[in-house]
């Protein structure tokens, strides 16, 4: 359109909604330097118009717009459930992860460029640009993709492909690092912070949306100092929590905030997940433990995460490390272990023994080996755990998640010829005892009686 003698436009891609337009205009117009300026701008999404009002009399030529979006909803919606159908599926070949992503950073739109950057997006607009992303879990596994393409009816569509990065197998003890840190973070997984809309007081109906003030921060449990540390924190030598302040009125506005402050987004990661806000650790802080603490700041509530979708990402189980250190005066013969007698196969081993820490080790010609070690888990609260019997516990709601750390460092001990609580039930034990008496003290006076009577008949045959 041309306001005042300046043209005023909004390029949309074929994706963009009318609203998604019109947001486009309004924009356009309130970031031109078109003289008099509007002394409001209205959308009105009722009759898909934006109204303009001018202190003075102003020209407008040629306002209108149109949209190339062109497919129906439903035609919209398959070709996303497609691409995610793809992903999925591409996601079940062993050793790769596949997922919807949007392109950032590029001057092309939907085209793939060298200069573009991937991230995970669930967002339908993004979907439906058909872009997914592919990576590789193993370290140094290359794979190759031959041909890619879209057919629909009698007509198709040449896909592109682009490699952002490229395998290199290593070696030596960076090869095995790499492999072990790929191991642990498919193992333990990411932990993850999930909170819907509704967690955070957000109203998205409302149009415009109402923002709202919140404090958040994080804090994070450093497992070598023994210590929880806040962040943001005021630098002190004990530091105490030093909360971010902002307003925000979507899950898009949390997302940036906390993607864009220097000192969260050393260890953690926002998103935009199917509507959700999803709090990660960072690739190279997967391990890190943290809890979040957000506040509305505009009633002083604390906020609460929704603790179904929160937890680890991973596998659910622990990695631990086993490190087994040889001194020089060690001989070869000493380092050498037969797999073949590690007590996997039929013949005898010798002796094992496990430690307080839960490493087991197994003595063959006089050398140890650790071959093991039992993962110990800790509680919030112990007295919540279900008995089960058989010397085993459960978790419940009462007693919280699990909690484990690397090499059970820090964590409970393991002891041998001892027995859990769970092993007798005090309450079952004490009815069973009173029912043991009462049976015991029947058969004594059966046993009386009987004794009676067989002194009568024997003074009766006399």
């Amino acid at each position: 359109m041309d306001i005042a003698g300046t043209e005023i436009y909004y390029d949309s891609d074929d994706t963009a909604t009318i609203d998604e337009i019109l947001d486009g205009l309004e924009d356009a117009i309130t970031e031109s330097s078109i003289s008099p300026a509007p002394t409001s701008i209205t959308k009105d999404t009722v009759n898909d118009e934006i109204v303009l009002n001018f202190a003075a009399a102003t020209t407008i030529s040629e306002a209108t717009y149109k949209s190339s979006v062109t497919e129906s909803y439903d035609v919209a919606a398959s070709r996303i459930e497609t691409y995610k159908a793809l992903a999925d599926k591409i996601s079940e070949i062993p050793g790769l992860v596949a997922y919807m992503a949007k392109e950032e950073n590029g001057t092309i739109n939907d085209s793939l460029e060298e200069e573009d950057s991937y991230s995970l997006s669930t967002d339908n607009i993004d979907m439906y640009k058909g872009i997914i992303q592919i990576k590789s879990l193993i370290p140094g596994e290359e794979f190759t993709i031959s041909e890619i393409g879209e057919i629909s009816g009698s007509s198709t569509t040449q896909g592109q492909v682009r490699t952002s990065v490229y395998a290199s197998a290593g070696s030596g003890t960076g090869a095995l690092e790499s492999s072990r840190d790929a191991l642990a973070e498919l193992i333990t997984g990411k932990q993850q912070d999930v909170y819907a809309e509704s967690d955070l007081d957000l109203d998205t109906i409302v149009s415009p949306a109402t923002t709202i003030n919140y404090e958040f921060n994080i804090n994070i449990y450093d497992k070598e100092k023994s210590t929880t540390i806040p962040v943001p924190n005021d630098g002190s030598a004990i530091p105490q929590a030093a909360p971010i302040s902002f307003a925000a009125g979507s899950i898009d506005d949390f997302v940036t905030t906390i993607n864009t402050d220097a000192n969260l987004n050393k260890y953690i990661e926002a998103s935009n997940l199917n509507g959700n806000l999803v709090i990660t650790t960072t690739d190279s802080n997967y391990e890190v433990d943290f809890s979040t603490t957000l506040k509305n700041a505009d009633n002083n509530e604390p906020l609460e995460k929704d603790n179904d979708l929160s937890g680890r990402a991973g596998a659910g189980a622990e990695f631990i490390e086993m490190v087994t250190t040889v001194n020089q005066t060690s001989s070869q013969d000493s380092l050498q272990l037969r797999l073949d007698t590690l007590g996997i196969s039929d013949s005898a081993f010798g002796e094992f023994s496990v430690d307080s820490s839960g490493l087991i080790t197994m003595t063959q010609d006089g050398a140890e080996f650790a071959i093991g070690q039992a993962s110990i888990a800790l509680f919030n609260n112990n007295i919540g755990l279900e008995a089960n019997g058989d010397n085993l516990l459960a978790k419940t709601t009462e007693s919280g998640e699990p909690i484990y750390n690397l090499n059970n460092d820090k964590a409970g001990t393991i002891e041998g010829q001892t027995l859990e609580l769970s092993t007798a039930d005090l309450s079952e034990s004490l009815v069973n005892l009173m029912v043991f008496q009462r049976a015991f003290e029947a058969n004594a006076k059966s046993i009386t009686t009987a004794d009676e009577i067989l002194t009568t008949l024997i003074g009766l045959k006399r």
